[in-house]
């Protein structure tokens, strides 16, 4: 079956942040089915007057192919105003396949923590602790998942050194060009690493194939923006993910702090924040 990125968007006090996971379905209607007690688990442990906004949904193999699913769920109306945006950091784990992912989640309940007063350490409390693992559980009952690279292995995800690099004329492209054959399907992204970033700026990270042949592709780069030297060092690797279960017993709370957000959800370019989440 396809498999589904699901995104939950919130806001709180003027601010905005995400939580990413992954389903697999047999539409995007069906991967758009979400619990109502999940929701509920996500906005129990949430500060005041965070508001769950949208949920996304989009097809991992064509972003463009989304559902959003309008919220607009309040977590609490009780008035005991949040002063730092706080968060807890958890590590998801699945097993098929192994994969395993660390994740913030954001805007908690401030009135639910407590001061280690040896340490200063900010910490949250059992009720807090409890909703988080009830959190990562329903997650887990409703076939939530975490990506993760293919890790290296067998061909063909093996890095292949790169020997040289020409320019496509003026076109925007440059062919990236191999002596080792590789094995890459049409227009499938590759991983580049280790290239000097003096010489070639930006040439790092993924990028899409393009023209592909047993010893060559073109990617999209400006080679007028390269130094002088010929590109001597570099390799490249497919990109490919694989997407695992959610396995809640495995799951665990690392530690607690702040943790800063971004724009506001549903809020047009320009518009400026009233407010500034401090930190601890």
């Amino acid at each position: 079956m396809p498999f589904y990125k699901v995104v939950f968007q919130y806001n709180q006090h003027q601010r905005g942040f995400s939580e990413t996971f992954y389903r697999s379905g047999s539409s995007i209607q069906a991967a758009s089915s979400i619990d109502n007690d999940l929701i509920g688990a996500a906005l129990q442990m949430r500060g005041n007057n965070t508001i769950l906004k949208t949920i996304r949904i989009s097809e991992v193999s064509n972003n463009r192919r989304s559902v959003p699913i309008e919220k607009n769920q309040i977590a609490s109306n009780i008035f005991i105003p949040d002063i730092v945006s706080s968060a807890a950091l958890v590590r998801l784990i699945g097993v098929e396949p192994p994969a395993s992912r660390n994740l913030w989640l954001r805007g908690l309940k401030d009135f639910e923590t407590r001061r280690q007063y040896i340490t200063g350490v900010d910490e949250p409390d059992g009720n807090l602790i409890t909703a988080i693992r009830e959190y990562m559980q329903l997650l887990a009952v409703n076939g939530f998942m975490i990506q993760s690279l293919v890790p290296m292995g067998v061909d063909p995800f093996l890095y292949r050194i790169i020997d040289n690099v020409t320019a496509v004329g003026n076109s925007g492209y440059i062919q990236v060009n191999t002596t080792a054959p590789f094995t890459l399907s049409a227009s499938q992204r590759v991983i580049i690493s280790q290239a000097n970033q003096k010489d070639f700026p930006g040439l790092q990270g993924a990028f899409q194939a393009y023209a592909i042949t047993p010893t060559s592709f073109k990617i999209q780069y400006n080679y007028h923006q390269s130094g002088v030297y010929p590109l001597k060092t570099g390799r490249f690797r497919p990109q490919q993910y694989q997407y695992s279960p959610i396995v809640a017993s495995l799951s665990t709370f690392k530690r607690f702090t702040s943790r800063d957000t971004g724009r506001a959800f549903g809020v047009g370019r320009g518009h400026r924040s009233g407010r500034k989440i401090r930190s601890l």
